[in-house]
This record gives C-alpha cells, structure tokens and sequence, in this order.
C-alpha cells in the first residue's frame, strides 16, 4: 500500500490504483472557480471544518459526473487533529480533491504540492479568507486572496456527501 501526505491530509491507496487512471483532466477555468456549485462544496467543506477555528481537516473528491454535473464526495471524517486521512481507492472522474487547512496553518505545503505532483490532480487549499490552487505541476495560484469567498448554507446539492469508508470507482 502506498502512503501520500496531502499537507497533513493523508492519502493511501493500493498500488493497483496505478494501473486505472481514475483522474479526469479538466483545465481548471474561471468558469469551474466561480461555478455556484463548486463554491457551494468549497464552502461546505470549510464549514465542516470550523471555518478554520478549528485544529481539523477535511477534504473531499470533486467529481464530473458522466452527464456534465459535479458532485462533492466528503472523505470520511476521522476526528485526528491538523490531517484528515482516506483509504480506498481514488473515485472515477476526479477532478481536483479540496482540502481544509487551520486559520494557523500556512496555505499550500509542500506535501500540497507533491501530492499533486504524484497524483496529477490539483488541489484546493481553503480557508475562510483565501482559495490557493495547487496544479498536478506542483505550482500554486491564489483563487482568492484575503477576503471572504464563502457562499451563504446552499441547496442540499452543493452539499459534500460522505461516501462509504471505501471509496469506488
């Protein structure tokens, strides 16, 4: 079993996920950042985080279904402090995983960055005040920069659904 670190969100997958791509490359416009349902997820992520308050993570796949929709797949919440963990396997049609950091922590880590890297996904990085995107180069780009992106509570379908412990494809 392989073992990446997402800045203190941990990854493990079996290293049969190699062998299906499950990762679908999408280019990451202004359309998909400003998308009501991807800042309504992003925002639900960060909601369940504390708003950063907290010393706990949380993180989730975001997934373009096959008819053109995007869905928001929570990891299971594992209750560690300043990490959030996932076992199984990455599911089908990932677009970007999204993960929250502590109003202490800095933006994007270096393990960001080489879990992108290793994964050839990009990476949300949120806190209540700034949005950074870490591309599958391993370069980041601030979404949003020091002011407040958080969408008011949505619908029930910009909500981040905790998938089964083990994640399909």
């Amino acid at each position: 079993m392989r073992s990446l670190l997402l800045c203190a969100v941990l990854f493990s997958a079996p290293s049969f996920a190699q062998i299906h791509d499950p990762i679908l490359a999408i280019p990451i416009t202004d359309d998909f950042l400003n998308d009501t349902n991807i800042r309504g997820f992003l925002g639900d992520l960060t909601r369940q985080a504390g708003y950063g308050h907290w010393q706990t993570e949380r993180a989730a796949f975001l997934i373009l279904d096959p008819n053109y929709t995007y869905r928001c797949a929570a990891w299971p919440y594992d209750g560690h402090l300043d990490q959030q963990n996932f076992s199984g396997t990455i599911p089908e049609r990932t677009v970007a995983i999204a993960h929250t950091h502590p109003q202490e922590t800095p933006a994007a880590s270096w393990l960001d960055r080489q879990t992108a890297k290793a994964l050839s996904v990009p990476i949300f990085v949120l806190k209540p005040r700034n949005i950074e995107l870490v591309k599958p180069d391993g370069t980041s780009v601030k979404v949003v920069e020091d002011r407040w992106w958080i969408p008011a509570t949505g619908s029930s379908s910009t909500r981040c659904s905790a998938p089964n412990a083990r994640a399909s494809r």
